[in-house]
């Protein structure tokens, strides 16, 4: 707001910068009616294509940002823009738009610019930054897409700035708010505004509708080839009747007929899976999911859905159609990406824009230049017409625009005559002023020196008579307020002065004190005689006298007062009366007798305790000892006076010592400490101290007191103690690590001698079924052969003999030959089959029952996992209860390992068979339902890094609580039922991993997740 005089008129307010509404009374209803048609103005956006909509919602922030604020513009920001997340699927957009609306607020405050140019600065150092991170970064678009989207949003925030700029300037819009309020607008932003607006609009309202139409176009195109394409296969299908439906030849054949300008997709659908797709590397949609829209002539849009955004569905939608042909055993699906579509509309929005961003480019920087070279001679007749009456009363030259345009040329001579006029003028007048100024100063001036010297003199005299009465002043308050009793006598020794101070402390008021000699009063007999020899020196000396004795009250009660006595002296040298300054120290003397009472008690308390008192200041050094610190240090008191505690005290002490006396001095707290001490004879003693701050009146720290004791018997106790307690600490935990081994050999023992007679028992039960099953594999081939013979001669037969006798025609009837022909041979591999599946497993059984092996050599720990599982096959077969276990092997390149193969198969069965067992546990208490949607697992993962081997295996049964997961592996520890785990089969693996193979095994365990035991086995184990 500018103010201005103008030829003594009143004075008239200019606004040129944005207002600032109150929000309160009718304004509230208008801030939620612009909020609110923000909200419509998204609502009911432009749409451009697959998400890509111009918005309006921000015009009406923009409003609230020039009226009210960027505040209340950001919150009414938060709440439009909050649609933009149901229109695009995410809200980064968001936070782009509501950034703009507070750069625009706060710089409508701090700069001169309007709504156009802060939003385009917006743009260029915030907005396009942060949208290629939120694009490129966290949305992952497409680098196309991303160009598109930051265009368009740049175009649609300036359109709408503009649009926001044209309302405030050409509307009654701040009139409503306000009716009191003109706005003032410089004549360069109207023209600035009005040269932008039929600039841009006019393009942008072409390139949508052109754009729009071509998006509409390659739609209609995409749509009419899937569905002349389905047209063509249909009457294909007709055609072709009298082919084998089953011979898929003819559907490839008919689609490299049907060659089209869009990449279509074709695929062959059975019940279950597609049987044939076209081309071979194309996938398929899943129609069971995403969003499906009819486009007519049965084609139909399907879209991904989900929280995706709506451009990324766009492109990873298709447009298809299915063609179900009656007789046909599958059903023909043919689509058509989408993305081409999207790319090519994409490319043609992005060139457009690109040109109206360009033309908006070009349309700022020439309408800001056209305004500019328009006002500028305006503006600089206005600088040359503002202060007139002071530019031409002090002569200064001016320079008028030079400009073609007729209107201003009148106007600049118009001024030039009234400037040169008026200058006239002010020359008559400054004369005339010149000559009455100067006859009007000289009489002031004598006039001035009388009046300055009469008032020094007036000025001088209050100042004494002040002084002098604030002189007394105090003196009378100082002798009324005083705590001390104050007499003037006379030479009689009388009474002249009694203050009342002197009525408090002996009880007699003014009225009998004064003109009586009171001394007779107040003086006891036995001090009379005392008192008269003080003042007879008193008036002989002339010089104060300090005394205290004993007086009496009125009522008759003994106080002890001091007194303060002085004679007046007049001029001459006499004594004239004397003046007396009384304190009552009665209370004092009676407090400092009970204190030195109590301390020679607790001085001889603390003799009798063995302990020393002591005292030191601020700079720690001691002010005071008693006579028993000789017994604790050996030093005599007084030769400990002056000195730091420090220098007695043993080195290693030092340090905490000085911590807690410099904690205790800054908190003024009490401490107590132990420390040692080196006698003069070298020896080395403990003391306990305990310290309380000392004081002075106005409670400040002045140093420390305490007492200390001796207590360098107890700390020998104390030490020995130590010393025993150690020792029988250590043998218990001698004989508790003796026990712990004892119990681990023992159950080491129990567990092998199982262990190996299992292996024996397994490697002779192998032996025993390997012979007669490596008998039937091996007589599999001949008897094959034998039966081929057999089929021939049959088959010779039923050519040479095709009529044979009634019995035997009877017996091939009975007997099915064609089907005994046909199934023989399957038979025979179900047999072979048979046999081998027995043969693995013998041999896994002999390879686990390698357990008792007492040398380590080269193995492949993958065999040593398969043939756990081979062994564990029947408990991961499906269940009455449950579904089968699916074990999912994720085998990495791993070498041949220097191990124990026996005891790593051992660690190998303990891990899976738990893992089983939480498997069962878990699906006992769940629904089929349940079990069906999340299927019991156990993945088993092998892995190289460095000079080790990892193995892990994970199950995703219940878990194991976090409070006994810390003891799975101590002996006989066991979460299974009596009866059903001995609690040594973790505790076994632990010592086969880490103290067999040097290696490391740990279990990461959550509840409701499951368990994972994590095995680290070094490539050659070091010796042990």
């Amino acid at each position: 707001m500018i103010e201005f005089m103008k030829n003594g008129l009143a004075q008239r307010r200019l606004y040129l910068k944005p207002p600032r509404f109150n929000l309160k009374g009718t304004n509230i209803f208008v801030f939620l009616g612009l909020t609110l048609a923000g909200f419509f103005g998204n609502y009911f956006s432009i749409p451009l294509f697959f998400g890509v909509d111009f918005l309006f919602g921000s015009i009406t922030i923009l409003l609230i940002a020039y009226c009210f604020g960027a505040r209340w513009a950001t919150l009414a920001a938060v709440i439009v823009n909050l649609y933009t997340i149901i229109l695009w699927g995410h809200p980064y957009s968001m936070i782009l738009l509501d950034l703009e609306v507070l750069w625009v607020g706060l710089g409508l405050r701090r700069s001169s610019l309007n709504l156009v140019p802060l939003t385009c600065l917006y743009w260029l150092v915030v907005g396009v930054p942060l949208g290629l991170i939120i694009y490129v970064f966290i949305l992952q678009l497409p680098n196309q897409l991303i160009a598109l989207v930051i265009l368009k949003l740049i175009v649609n925030s300036v359109l709408n700035a503009l649009i926001a700029s044209l309302v405030i300037f050409n509307s009654p819009f701040l009139s409503i708010l306000d009716k009191k309020y003109q706005r003032n607008y410089t004549f360069r932003q109207a023209v600035f505004n009005g040269l932008l607006a039929f600039t841009i609009i006019p393009v942008l309202l072409l390139i949508i509708v052109g754009s729009r139409a071509q998006f509409e176009n390659l739609e209609s195109q995409a749509i009419q080839a899937v569905s002349t394409l389905s047209e063509e296969f249909t009457e294909n299908l007709k055609i072709t009747r009298e082919y084998r439906w089953g011979d898929l030849n003819l559907f490839e054949a008919l689609i490299e007929a049907k060659r089209s300008p869009y990449p279509i997709n074709v695929f062959l659908l059975n019940e279950y899976s597609v049987v044939k797709s076209y081309p071979e590397n194309a996938e398929i949609f899943d129609l069971g999911s995403g969003l499906m829209e009819n486009k007519g002539n049965d084609v139909y849009q399907w879209k991904p859905g989900g929280s995706m955004a709506v451009m990324t569905q766009w492109q990873q939608s298709y447009y298809y159609t299915i063609v179900n042909q009656p007789g046909l055993p599958w059903q023909i699906l043919i689509s058509l990406p989408a993305k081409p579509i999207v790319t090519q509309v994409q490319q043609f929005y992005i060139r457009n824009l690109a040109v109206v961003l360009g033309i908006m480019g070009v349309g700022v920087i020439c309408a800001n230049t056209i305004s500019y070279r328009m006002i500028q001679p305006l503006t600089q007749l206005t600088e040359v017409s503002s202060n007139l009456p002071e530019k031409v009363s002090s002569e200064e030259p001016w320079e008028l625009p030079n400009t073609n345009i007729l209107e201003l040329t009148l106007l600049s001579m118009n001024f030039e005559v009234m400037a040169n006029a008026l200058r006239d003028k002010f020359k008559e007048i400054k004369q005339t002023n010149e000559h009455l100024e100067q006859r009007v100063s000289e009489r002031t001036q004598r006039l001035a020196e009388i009046n300055h010297t009469l008032a020094a003199e007036v000025q001088e005299r209050k100042r004494i008579e002040a002084e002098i009465r604030q002189s007394q002043q105090r003196l009378a308050l100082m002798v009324e307020q005083t705590p001390l009793a104050v007499m003037e006598w006379n030479m009689k020794f009388e009474v002249v002065a009694w203050n009342p101070a002197a009525e408090r402390i002996f009880g007699y008021t003014a009225e009998e004190a004064i003109g009586t000699p009171i001394a007779d009063r107040i003086v006891p007999a036995e001090w009379k005689d005392h008192v008269s020899q003080v003042m007879a020196e008193l008036i002989q000396e002339k010089q104060g006298v300090r005394s205290t004795n004993d007086n009496i009250r009125k009522d008759g009660q003994r106080i002890v007062c001091q007194w303060y006595n002085t004679p007046l002296i007049d001029e001459e040298g006499q004594c004239i009366g004397i003046a007396s300054m009384i304190q009552d120290i009665t209370e004092r003397q009676r407090a400092e007798m009970e204190l030195r009472e109590s301390e020679q008690r607790f001085r001889d308390v603390s003799e009798a305790a063995g302990e020393y008192l002591w005292e030191i200041d601020l700079d720690g050094c001691y002010t005071y000892l008693s006579e028993r610190v000789v017994d604790v240090k050996g030093y005599a008191a007084t030769d400990l006076l002056g000195r730091s505690p420090f220098d007695m005290m043993y080195r290693g002490d030092r340090d905490q010592v000085q911590h807690i006396l410099e904690q205790a001095t800054t908190e003024q707290s009490t401490f107590q400490l132990e420390h040692r001490d080196v006698t003069p004879d070298g020896e080395i003693v403990w003391e306990e101290v305990n310290g309380v701050p000392r004081l002075d009146e106005r409670g400040h720290l002045i140093g420390f007191r305490g007492a200390a004791l001796g207590i360098t018997d107890r700390k020998r106790s104390e030490l020995e103690l130590r010393r025993s307690e150690a020792q029988l600490r250590q043998k218990a935990q001698e004989l508790e690590t003796a026990l712990r081994e004892l119990q681990q050999t023992q159950s080491q023992l129990v567990q092998s001698e199982k262990m190996s007679s299992l292996g024996q028992l397994v490697a002779g039960v192998a032996h025993e079924i390997n012979n007669p099953v490596n008998f039937i594999y091996g007589n599999l081939t001949h008897a094959e052969e034998y039966v081929e013979d057999l089929l021939a001669v049959i088959a010779s037969y039923q050519q040479h003999y095709p009529e044979p006798v009634e019995p035997v025609q009877e017996e091939l009837e009975a007997s099915d030959v064609e089907f005994l022909v046909e199934d023989f041979p399957r038979l025979l591999n179900s047999m072979r089959e048979g046999a081998k599946r027995i043969r693995e497993i013998v041999a896994s059984l002999r390879n686990f029952s390698r357990l008792d092996e007492a040398e380590s050599k080269q193995a492949n720990l993958h065999e040593g996992i398969d043939n756990s599982l081979m062994i564990l096959q029947s408990r991961l077969k499906e269940k009455s209860h449950r579904s089968a276990i699916d074990v999912i092997r994720e085998y990495g390149e791993i070498p041949r390992i220097d191990c124990y193969p026996g005891q790593l198969n051992q660690v190998f069965m303990n891990i899976l068979a738990n893992a089983i067992d939480a498997l069962d546990e878990r699906d006992r208490d769940r629904r089929p339902e349940e079990i069906r949607e999340q299927p019991s697992c156990i993945w088993i993962t092998t892995q190289q890094q460095g000079d080790r081997v990892l193995i892990s295996i994970r199950d995703n049964g219940n878990g194991i609580p976090e409070q006994i997961r810390d003891n799975i592996f101590n002996p006989f520890f066991t979460t299974k039922p009596v009866g059903k785990g001995t609690g040594l089969g973790l505790s076994i693996t632990y010592q086969i991993i880490v103290d067999r193979h040097r290696g490391k095994i740990d279990c990461h365990s959550s509840l409701g997740e499951g368990t994972e035991f994590a095995i680290e086995l070094p490539l050659t184990p070091p010796p042990q």
